[in-house]
């Protein structure tokens, strides 16, 4: 067996400053490491952590280091090394399990068009299950690993991560199942989303016992709810290295974990399958996959596999017979069409660790470009469909971007901003009753006057129940009356409605930004026209979808070159629906309510209502704003007085004369 070379190492919590362009991580590391020098050390990656919510995020890396490796550099039982860092207050931390999400590439916000999550199987190493065997284990030359070295280049726009677990079969206690696994999984993937607003289309890589957890993860969330939906629809291709789908050998494996709590993951697997775990989850995973419109990728091993052997006493190596472990007709999926099948000639746990320039790699290097191909047509056909709905002629949907006169470029832009219930929350929101809210002229509530004052946040916070979002609906229809006509003419409103139950667009970051910029190009010309500049200047394939970074950019562009007559006041109602970290939404306003003093940026101010968490209670505790409870008992009262009333006094039923008089 040959020998794996090096070790690779992740390195977690590098700080944001640390850049190619300015003090590079090879010197930054030589400088808190002592004895490392720059020719010990081979920086192969360096990108955004994906499930770190700070702004902006940590790094992660891959590297090595050559030997001799210096002291200071010792791995705890969980393998793992931490290394200070003069003046800040979280360490470096080295590991070489890779457990969790690692990015193995940096893509530009502007340009990510897709994920790509590799997953590890059985008791193998994350990193290693995907890079080649190094056949002098003494070389001091970099690891080749496809994914990061050659994928990430051929698809610059496409965000590669590997995913790793514990799996590992000796002296082990977990009794973990595929259940817990693909829970697990999915969780992780909600913290990406979390992060970064999981929008982009995903492609999956899983071998072995990756692939049942993938197939597994998949069927639970479409049982789940409309978030894990949503994270659902975004998967455009799995693709499956030797996955069982009837059964593998797994009798050189039952020794390793007899007596053991994990011998349930090796038993899953096997051909004698006693609770048909396999056969259930086949059928239900082709259905979903047929609904859903996945395409489902089937690639399997030629070669026969040597099995493992115990030496000695807890030494176990691949010396025994060789067998072929997953049977071309079990890797199969269900269902797979003859252009969906990838023979590929190597043993079960060398079929994905390709090779420079390998011939397999190529094979795979089309099903992506397939993808690709196909999410374009499908975004245009989105785009032609919305574009109809609204009642635009087919002379006008035919017409490119490019030939569209200035009138139809502002109307795409603006267009391909909206989507399908922007007003619902706030047109569902229970109405209030007669003599509501006579308060909010009080001066101690402060809202009139705090819109003539300097201050740019007021914070309407409230216990649930106490009716905030009545109250924001109420505002939404009344600011005139409020101000008896005269201070609401001096301002452009602007109005989005978290809704936790709602679409992905109703409660996301994204929805916000669409919405917000929507609303500040129909009432200005010169913004719409930017938004309809950008618009066109997309892939017209990618003209409706829309990334965090680019809708980020579009608005600083607004922000920095648009002289807007009117200050502009921002209602946000229920931020604790917002479907992500709190600290995002709060650095966004933080953000907002900083920019004083430009006379060429937009004057923006925000008036918001949430319930009152620590994250808020921390940014927003001393902006204007009141507590609501404070002062709608006497409205919460008098809408229950109605409610009741109408319970215990209901309409009179009409007369038998006049119901045959309206049946007549």
């Amino acid at each position: 067996m040959a020998s794996s070379g090096p070790p690779t190492y992740r390195l977690r919590r590098i700080p944001p400053r640390i850049t190619g362009q300015g003090l590079s991580l090879e010197r930054f590391l030589c400088q808190v490491i002592p004895g490392l020098s720059l020719q010990q050390l081979h920086i192969a990656s360096l990108a955004p952590t994906p499930d770190d919510h700070r702004k902006p995020p940590s790094q992660t890396a891959t590297l090595q280091i050559f030997d001799p490796v210096p002291p200071s550099i010792t791995f705890d039982c969980n393998g793992e090394c931490t290394v200070g860092i003069p003046g800040e207050s979280r360490p470096l931390v080295f590991d070489t399990h890779f457990l969790g999400f690692t990015p193995l590439n940096a893509v530009d916000s502007g340009k990510h068009a897709f994920d790509l999550v590799a997953l590890s199987g059985l008791a193998s190493y994350p990193f290693g299950s995907w890079k080649k065997h190094v056949t002098n284990p003494a070389s001091q030359q970099p690891t080749f690993m496809w994914l990061r070295d050659q994928l990430s280049h051929d698809f610059p726009d496409t965000r590669i991560m590997i995913y790793g677990y514990d799996t590992k079969l000796l002296k082990s206690e977990s009794f973990q199942t595929i259940d817990d696994l693909a829970l697990s999984f999915i969780a992780k993937l909600r913290s990406i989303g979390k992060t970064q607003t999981f929008t982009k289309p995903l492609v999956i890589f899983a071998p072995s016992l990756g692939g049942l957890l993938i197939k597994r993860a998949l069927c639970l969330l479409a049982g789940s709810g409309e978030s894990e939906t949503f994270m659902l629809g975004q998967i455009r291709l799995v693709v499956l290295f030797g996955v069982p789908s009837a059964g593998m050998k797994v009798e050189h494996l039952l020794p390793m974990v007899d007596g053991q709590p994990n011998q349930f993951l090796v038993h899953c697997s096997a051909e004698d399958d006693p609770h048909e775990f396999l056969q259930g989850l086949s059928d239900s995973f082709y259905g979903l996959t047929r609904l859903r419109q996945i395409r489902v990728i089937s690639a399997y091993e030629t070669e026969r596999t040597r099995t493992a052997k115990e030496i000695s006493p807890g030494d176990w190596r691949r010396a025994g017979e060789y067998v072929i472990l997953v049977p071309r007709e079990s890797a199969i999926q269900k269902g797979s069409r003859p252009e969906d099948v990838l023979p590929i000639d190597r043993d079960h746990s060398s079929m994905v660790k390709f090779t420079q320039e390998d011939v397999h790699y190529a094979s795979i290097k089309t099903f992506l470009l397939d993808v690709r191909a196909s999410e374009c047509i499908s975004s245009d056909s989105r785009s032609k469909s919305n574009m109809a709905a609204k009642g635009v002629s087919s002379q006008e949907i035919r017409m490119q971007s490019d030939q569209a006169d200035e009138s139809t470029v502002i109307e795409d832009g603006l267009t391909s901003l909206e989507f399908a219930g922007m007003r619902y929350r706030e047109d569902h929101i229970t109405t209030v009753q007669g003599g509501s809210y006579a308060w909010l002229s009080d001066r101690a509530v402060g809202l009139r006057s705090w819109f003539l004052s300097d201050d740019r946040i007021y914070w309407i916070q409230g216990k649930p129940g106490s009716g905030k979002s009545t109250l924001m609906r109420y505002l939404s229809r009344n600011l005139d009356r409020i101000f008896m006509n005269d201070a609401s003419k001096h301002f452009e409103y602007l109005w989005f409605f978290f809704y936790a139950r709602g679409s992905y667009l109703q409660k996301s970051f994204e929805g916000l930004l669409r919405s917000v910029l929507y609303q500040l190009g129909q009432a200005n010309p010169l913004i719409a026209q930017i938004i309809g500049d950008q618009c066109k200047a997309k892939d017209p394939g990618m003209r409706n979808t829309w990334t965090d970074g680019e809708l980020m950019s579009i608005f600083e562009l607004v922000r920095e070159q648009i002289t807007v007559e009117r200050p502009v006041v921002l209602f946000l109602d229920a931020l604790d629906e917002f479907n992500g970290y709190p600290e995002t939404i709060a650095d966004f306003l933080s953000s907002l309510s900083s920019n004083t003093g430009h006379t060429k940026s937009l004057d923006i101010r925000i008036c918001f209502s949430s319930r009152p968490w620590d994250v808020f209670v921390e940014r927003f505790d001393k902006c204007c704003g009141i507590r609501l409870q404070d002062w709608s008992r006497a409205d919460i009262v008098r809408y229950a007085d109605v409610r009741i009333q109408k319970i215990l006094d209901p309409a009179p039923l009409d007369s038998p004369t006049n119901l045959i008089e309206k049946g007549s």
